[in-house]
């Protein structure tokens, strides 16, 4: 939990220092290198593994993630972005990957990043945004966390499985184990 809010907290202090210094000016060259190099740490990685999968939630890649987007939300408009609606499935998203505990670094990130955005225009409509996703993060917690259970219990299963399965097939195999039909045979 710790390595993955320390990612959650580094993304958006990243974030929140290209928004307020003179990098700010530079946000959309910022984005192209962010995506750029997000899409050669994967080309990379897919080459390491030789697998099918392209994404497989790692740190760096949720970082990008989240610093990606974030980014792009900013350059269309903050909070009244026609984007924000992605955050919804990035606090999602960060539920089924993550330990559930650290949506609230999330929602701490965004609030502390967009709460400046927030300030400007229609103040109202822009804390509603933000409180929607204030008050996603406690469902999202949830799910995640019975998403969580249910792996767990899966591979308890999973596990107990086949330590029953080994020790079938050794009293199958034991040179004391008689079959049933054996037994018949002796009566």
């Amino acid at each position: 939990t710790f390595k993955e809010s320390f990612v959650i907290s580094i993304s958006f202090l990243l974030i929140f220092l290209i928004l307020n210094t003179p990098f700010v000016a530079y946000v959309i060259p910022i984005l192209g290198l962010f995506i750029m190099f997000s899409a050669l740490y994967l080309i990379l990685k897919r080459r390491n593994r030789k697998s099918d999968d392209l994404f497989i939630g790692s740190y760096p890649e949720i970082g990008s993630i989240i610093i990606c987007l974030i980014l792009a939300i900013f350059i269309t408009g903050g909070v009244q972005s026609n984007l924000f609606f992605l955050l919804y499935f990035l606090l999602f998203g960060i539920a089924f990957l993550f330990e559930p505990f650290t949506i609230f670094v999330f929602v701490l990130g965004i609030g502390a990043v967009f709460l400046q955005n927030a300030l400007m225009n229609d103040v109202f409509n822009n804390f509603i945004k933000l409180g929607s996703i204030l008050l996603l993060s406690p469902i999202a917690f949830f799910v995640g966390k019975e998403l969580k259970n249910r792996e767990h219990e899966r591979k308890t299963i999973e596990e107990k499985t086949d330590i029953i399965l080994e020790d079938a097939q050794e009293l199958r195999t034991s040179p004391t184990h008689k079959t049933f039909e054996e037994d018949e045979d002796i009566d």
